[in-house]
């Protein structure tokens, strides 16, 4: 077309669009060819609806207000540009887009900076990714305050860019090749409570299991194998939280929020589906439970495909946080009952260790638990004793012995004096010497720095040769509590550095 044609044509548009919503504010336009297009942008339109409209020229939206803007089966030929415009709603069915069809509602760089701007799309009703063409469609700056539907749709030729995607819903879509650059995701509270689809009674078989073996442990412990011994704690510690995390959930929330990782990054669809899931638990009949159990199984491929996209891209942070997800709507998703129990019970004993693999405060906190219970178990001079190992700091000096019963039954030079740093079990006082009798063991001065000392020396217990050991068990608690921090404390050290691990990697 001649510049002077295209003019014309433009006129006639403008009339045609006038005269369309001058008493409705309304716009219908319907198996159209446009070579060239420019809507009127003075007018607040209540409704522009094209269908089956083809744009061969590039149709400029800028600065476009509207109520409800819908595209039906329309082909984009030259691309196209939606830029500060204000559209309440925003249906998007396309057929052919050869260039670039961009909605810019900020987010672009400008003197180094990037800026914002009043322009907004509310809610997109509908979206439909084009059959032919080579082109993309760009969401710059997009902020939904409402919901954007992209469900049930490929998505291989959409890119968001500085958007929030805070409520936008890709339930049952393609998304492993869409573009997501610097967007923002909503993020999830951990449920306190996996058993959501069926209340099942295998998990009080488990807490009971774990309350008996427990006492079997503690008073046979001399006679267990220690392989055995070892796979009975570790299935102990599963039924313990376990019942940490059913009995007392809020109390389990509290403490990992405290920690930060109460959170996981998820979609729109992930905060719908667990408001059905709260809305319909009183009363969940056979057919409502199989639709939330294929949601969340939708759900779980919608991670798995955002986790492979953005790990393709190099952006090993995002696709961790989505593998955490991932792996927690799995677990969801599983029935409670025997016949996936060890399936459930590996995903739950994961979720508790270290989050999967992604949560560092997990295993610490963990560690911390058992070491402060480990503590109040023992006592200095009857669960254990000093060696000749022990240092002197932690005995019991000469300054404070006041009994006239004092007996010194050896003597070693120190600072070429005598001191007095031990105690008999006749109550009477030894001092340190190279060979100490059984019944000549130096008292340990103070308690509680001494249960600490005792506790965390249990850790490193497995390497340190037993002549160099600051302190001795003696009775049946000392050995048990030594055996299980002995156990926990590699156990929860390593899922820490695992995690530490991942998370360095994916920065």
């Amino acid at each position: 077309m001649q510049k002077e044609e295209k003019e014309k044509f433009l006129a006639i548009l403008q009339k045609y669009i006038k005269s369309q919503h001058k008493n409705s504010k309304k716009v219908l336009l319907k198996d159209t060819v446009f070579y060239a297009f420019k809507i009127d942008v003075s007018t607040v339109y209540d409704e522009i609806m094209l269908e089956e409209v083809t744009f061969e020229c590039y149709p400029n939206f800028d600065y476009l207000q509207c109520s409800s803007l819908i595209f039906k089966e329309c082909s984009f030929h030259e691309g196209g540009r939606f830029k500060r415009v204000k559209i309440d709603s925003l249906e998007l069915r396309l057929r052919k887009v050869e260039n670039a069809l961009v909605f810019e509602m900020g987010g672009y760089a400008k003197d180094g900076l990037i800026e914002t701007s009043d322009s907004y799309i509310h809610k997109i009703t509908k979206y439909t990714n084009h059959v032919a063409g080579s082109g993309k469609v760009f969401f710059v700056g997009a902020k939904f305050e409402k919901e954007a539907n992209f469900t049930n749709a490929m998505l291989d030729d959409v890119v968001f860019q500085n958007c929030d995607l805070s409520k936008v819903r890709f339930l049952n879509s393609k998304v492993d090749k869409t573009e997501f650059r610097n967007c923002t995701f909503l993020k999830n509270k951990t449920r306190k409570n996996f058993d959501e689809l069926e209340n099942g009674i295998w998990k009080y078989g488990i807490i009971i299991a774990s309350i008996i073996l427990g006492m079997i442990l503690y008073w046979f412990e001399s006679y267990v194998p220690y392989p055995l011994f070892v796979i009975l704690v570790i299935f102990i510690f599963f039924g313990v939280s376990t019942i940490f995390m059913y009995l007392f959930g809020n109390l389990y929330s509290f403490v990992y929020s405290l920690l930060g990782d109460n959170e996981h990054i998820c979609t729109y669809d992930e905060k719908e589906i667990f408001t059905k899931m709260d809305f319909f638990k009183k009363s969940m009949t056979k057919e409502t439970r199989a639709k939330l159990k294929d949601s969340l199984l939708s759900l779980y491929q919608l991670y798995l495909s955002l986790q492979v996209n953005f790990e393709s891209k190099k952006d090993i942070q995002r696709g961790g946080d989505f593998f955490y997800s991932r792996r927690y709507i799995q677990l969801l998703s599983l029935r409670s009952g025997f016949d996936n129990l060890v399936e459930r019970a590996i995903l739950i004993f994961h979720f508790s260790v270290n989050g999967f693999g992604e949560r560092m405060g997990r295993p610490m906190l963990w560690l911390s638990i058992i070491t402060m219970v480990a503590v109040m178990l023992v006592n200095p001079n009857e669960d254990f004793i000093a060696t000749k190992a022990t240092p002197l700091f932690l005995l019991e000096e000469e300054k404070n012995i006041t009994s006239k019963n004092v007996i010194p039954l050896y003597t070693v030079d120190v600072n070429k004096s005598a001191r007095f740093l031990g105690v008999r079990n006749t109550g009477t006082y030894t001092i340190v010497a190279p060979k100490l009798k059984a019944n000549d063991v130096p008292k340990f001065y103070g308690e509680m720095n001494n249960r600490i000392l005792f506790v965390l020396s249990r850790y490193i217990n497995i390497v340190v040769p037993q002549k160099k050991a600051w302190f001795k068990s003696v009775s049946k608690t000392a050995h048990f509590v030594s055996t299980i921090v002995g156990i926990f404390s590699w156990f929860f050290i390593g899922a820490f550095l695992l995690a530490l691990r991942n998370r360095i990697r994916r920065k």
